[in-house]
């Protein structure tokens, strides 16, 4: 029998042994590298995720910032209109990632009562899309342009309308550019501030200082919006009675270099300032103009007229493309039209071209009286004065005065275009973040409801 070597099974056991060892270790470090590689995925896709996260948050407060600036300031270039609201959108794409950012921003209410919405959301190369939304309201006081507001009394009677508009998409119309973003009031305490009598529709707001409004007819007066439910005459979660409101002193400019005399009547016809452009200023005693004389205005004109100014018997001011017309007065105004033609033709559309400012100081030391059946379109800042506008007629534009008196079957169109000088923010009142589906607004199914309105 032979013999068995025992160094020879001894090595063998021993190779065999660290063959184990050998394949036992990689083993482990396959585990190891394994859950490293697991965990370095998972700690990549933590990352990636917070950075996505962080990303969108602060896209989303930047257009809170860009929405914030353009309310402070007025201007809303670049911005689209839709009804009372502003909408803006921009995006971009990372190449390098192929990734594509949007951010998108909605004003709501933007010249009155704004509130912001702003999305930011990122498309990913799987097709997969992430998003966070942040909303923001303000505090807001009125200013010279919130519709019809008075320092004293407001006082309706007839069948008198109100609703606005915006100006951007054309004239009023009943049917495709009306909303309810117009302000009717004033900032009084007194239990008599505000009285209604006839049939008014107010398609808006309504304030006071304190009381609530003296309504005689509560079955023919209706104070509504487009949230209002139906069958509601009088939405009273519409009638402010802690109404503020800014009264500024006019400004008006300098008069250094202004014609001392109107130019000479031609054919029925005055014609003021020139088509290059330029202002022309006028400080005359008064325009007077009756019968079938009119005031022709082809380029920018201001005036002052130390005497007031009287508009009637068929004559009219008009207002031409490339026109616009300052009237400053501390003297009472008298506009009147005969039904055939409005005493103020505002071939622009646009209340901001026909401004007539009452500039005297001590209350109801002024009248405004307008009438007629014609349209104005025109703005009425006179703080201190009695203003009373009568007649069959439509005013578009705003109006402000110490009193206010409308009566017969008329119209009042504010158009929301004029908030750059109707509100004023005073600050900050909410801001946070909505999360998920029920509280973020819809804003493309939003937009799309509100384009198909055509406001």
């Amino acid at each position: 029998m032979k013999s068995i070597d025992r160094t020879t099974v001894y090595h063998r056991s021993n190779e065999g042994s660290a063959i184990i060892t050998a394949l036992i270790f990689t083993m482990i470090i396959s585990l190891l590298a394994a859950t490293f590689m697991g965990y370095a995925m998972h700690e990549s896709k933590m990352a990636s995720r917070l950075h996505d996260n962080t990303s969108l948050f602060y896209s989303a407060e930047g257009g809170l910032d860009l929405a914030a600036w353009a309310l402070n300031n007025s201007n809303w270039s670049g911005w689209k209109s839709y009804g009372g609201d502003k909408y803006t959108s921009s995006s971009f794409t990372d190449g390098k990632n192929n990734r594509t950012h949007t951010v998108q921003v909605l004003v709501q209410k933007y010249a009155t009562l704004p509130t912001v919405y702003s999305q930011a959301s990122v498309t990913l190369a799987d097709g997969s899309t992430k998003s966070r939304q942040l909303r923001m309201t303000f505090d807001v006081s009125g200013g010279s342009g919130a519709g019809m507001v008075s320092k004293s009394y407001l006082d309706f009677s007839g069948q008198v309308d109100f609703w606005a508009y915006d100006s951007s998409f054309g004239p009023p119309d009943f049917n495709s550019n009306r909303s309810d973003q117009v302000i009717i009031g004033t900032i009084s305490q007194s239990s008599d501030s505000f009285k209604i009598s006839g049939q008014i529709d107010l398609y808006g707001y309504a304030g006071t200082g304190k009381n609530k409004p003296d309504i005689s007819n509560p079955d023919q007066t209706r104070i509504y919006g487009e949230n209002t439910p139906n069958r509601v005459n009088i939405d009273w979660s519409r009638v402010s009675q802690d109404f503020t409101f800014d009264f500024p002193a006019v400004e008006q400019p300098s008069w250094s270099g202004a014609k001392k005399s109107l130019p000479s009547e031609k054919k029925k016809k005055i014609t003021l300032g020139n088509a290059s452009g330029a202002v022309t200023k006028y400080k005359v005693d008064k325009l007077d103009i009756s019968g079938d004389t009119y005031v022709d205005v082809i380029g920018p004109v201001q005036m002052y007229l130390s005497d007031g100014m009287s508009v009637s018997g068929g004559s009219y001011i008009k207002i031409s493309n490339g026109g616009s017309l300052e009237v400053y007065t501390p003297k009472d105004v008298t506009i009147s039209g005969d039904g055939k033609v409005s005493p103020v033709e505002n071939k622009t559309g646009l209340p901001s071209n026909a401004r007539f400012y009452g500039t005297v100081n001590k209350e109801k030391d002024q009248s405004f009286t307008i009438s007629g059946d014609g349209a104005m379109t025109a703005v009425v800042y006179a703080p201190n004065a009695v203003v009373q506008y009568s007649g069959n007629g439509q005013l578009n534009g705003s109006v402000v005065g110490y009193e206010i008196k409308m009566s017969g079957q008329a119209t009042f169109c504010y158009d929301t275009q004029l908030g750059e000088g109707g509100k004023k923010i005073e600050g900050i009142s909410s801001w946070y973040e909505l999360r998920g589906p029920s509280e973020r607004l819809n804003i493309a199914a939003y937009l799309g409801n509100s384009a198909g309105k055509g406001n």
